[in-house]
């Protein structure tokens, strides 16, 4: 049965989306942060103007509420309303009925009580948004800390809304931008470190295969680099033990030669005394054909009677000294 290896994502594509997820991560974080912090200053600076506008209309409206001059609040009233982002605006008494009223607020008679009553207690200005994007104000009318009535007002902030979302779609599109830039460079930076890995797997299959002159031509000044040069160093090596175990085995037996290779460590110079048989052979006649044959010829003979006696050799584990 062959089992079937599941194909393995490259360690550059890895490496990649690593750190494109590390830099988008921190991308996200810090525009997140931006944007919330920016939106609370963006609300609590349209909260300062909506209480700001009704602490001046509420100054505006003490003579005429206090002299009971219902003309001048009326006037008072109508020319604020006529202000930019001004929906409605509202003068009301102590006991909370409406004196003035001008623009659209018959929606908000409701909140505007409950603001009337969070006013009272916490004897501030009170602002509330809305969903729609509007902004209501209470704020009292005070006269030597005596409170005779209050207004309250509508503003507009869509309007006041418009450079936040211009920042907002700003910082998404440079986060996009940031992004995209982060890939690329991320896969250059992958690339620089998983290039020297992939030589080493490359290198290392064809040692495998029996090359072991194999070399990686790149020089780093890191912790690769060294590891370069350490698999370099293990390639020479390799390479010279396999010129000894073939240099030997062209003078010693195949089972001779891997005897002495992997005993190398307890290889002494004395020798070492066994029990072996010895057979010396000589051919008939070799000294009066040698001198009558030429070098070559010679040696086509030896060749010849070495090949039948090699395969006599081995049948009863011999080996063939000389």
């Amino acid at each position: 049965m062959t089992e079937t290896k599941t194909r393995s994502i490259p360690m550059v594509v890895k490496l990649s989306a690593m750190i494109s997820l590390l830099i988008i991560a921190g991308i996200s974080v810090i525009s997140v942060a931006m944007l919330t912090k920016q939106s609370k200053l963006q609300d609590q600076q349209v909260a300062d103007l909506g209480i700001a506008m009704a602490q001046q209309l509420s100054t505006s409206a003490t003579e005429p509420l206090f002299t009971d001059d219902s003309l001048a609040l009326e006037v008072l009233i109508s020319n604020f309303v006529k202000l930019p982002r001004v929906r409605a605006a509202v003068v009301l008494d102590k006991e909370g009925e409406i004196l003035v009223s001008e623009g659209d607020n018959s929606s908000s008679v409701r909140r505007m009580r409950e603001l009337i009553l969070s006013s009272q207690t916490q004897k501030i200005p009170v602002s509330k948004t809305l969903d729609d994007g509007r902004l209501m104000v209470v704020s009292a009318i005070r006269f030597n800390q005596i409170v005779g009535g209050h207004v309250f007002i509508i503003v507009e902030t869509n309007s006041l809304f418009a450079p936040y979302a211009h920042i907002l779609e700003l910082v998404l599109i440079v986060s996009v931008l940031v992004a995209i830039g982060s890939l690329i460079v991320a896969y250059f930076i992958s690339r620089h470190f998983s290039r020297p890995i992939s030589q080493l797997l490359e290198a290392s299959l064809k040692m495998g295969e029996g090359s072991f002159d194999t070399k990686i031509h790149d020089r780093r000044n890191d912790e690769l680099g060294r590891l370069i040069d350490a698999f370099n160093a293990m390639g020479d090596g390799l390479y010279r033990k396999n010129q000894v175990e073939t240099l030997l085995s062209r003078f010693l037996a195949k089972d001779v030669a891997d005897q002495v290779l992997d005993g190398l460590d307890t290889v002494r110079v004395g020798g070492e005394r066994v029990q072996a048989t010895v057979l010396f052979v000589d051919i008939v006649g070799f000294t009066g054909m040698s001198e009558q044959l030429s070098p070559e010829e010679v040696a086509e003979l030896l060749n010849e009677y070495f090949a039948y006696f090699t395969v006599c050799s081995s049948r009863y584990f011999g080996t063939i000294d000389k």
